[in-house]
């Protein structure tokens, strides 16, 4: 008996700094693909992942990370990069401060819209309804879940739509 909870201690030991292995190398790739990336444009793709990778361990890297996203989608007139700059925002506040995530999600969505981004708008409506089912605003919750599916049906996805219904 002794033996197998040492066992357990120890893989949970490795398996911990293996997980941690595998996200730094995750992050490093990141980087030097960003460095690597000459267009402005391509380096949002890059540096959206790349924040929210930070988003829960380091909010000085996070908020650098963003603000360089929307930096380069304002100098190039980048209406999805304005769009995805306010989804990280309400994206990290949407568990502690509910109502601020709320008002960075409602920007994000004309900039998505226009860019016809949609399955980025998805999301959005997604963490919207998400947040009006938790503070008890129910019919708000249930028209952002709607439009969801609504562009979940123009994806034709079967299992897409299911997953919405469920949220």
């Amino acid at each position: 008996m002794k033996n197998r909870i040492i066992l357990v201690l120890i893989t949970i030991l490795f398996s911990g700094t293996y997980v941690y292995s595998q996200s730094q190398n995750y992050k490093d790739s990141l980087i030097n693909e960003l460095n690597n990336t000459k267009h402005d444009t391509s380096k949002i793709k890059i540096l959206l992942p790349l924040a929210f990778t930070y988003a829960k361990e380091d909010s000085t890297t996070f908020f650098s990370y963003i603000e360089e996203i929307k930096s380069i989608s304002e100098k190039h007139n980048f209406e999805k990069g304005i769009g995805l700059y306010y989804t990280a925002l309400g994206y990290y506040y949407k568990n502690e401060h509910a109502i601020e995530a709320l008002s960075y999600f409602e920007q994000a969505i004309e900039p998505l819209q226009n860019s016809n981004s949609l399955q980025d708008l998805l999301r959005v409506y997604n963490w919207i309804g998400s947040i009006y089912m938790n503070i008890g605003s129910y019919n708000l919750s249930i028209e952002y879940n709607f439009k969801s599916i609504e562009i979940c049906e123009k994806f034709g996805d079967n299992r897409l739509i299911a997953t919405t219904y469920t949220n």
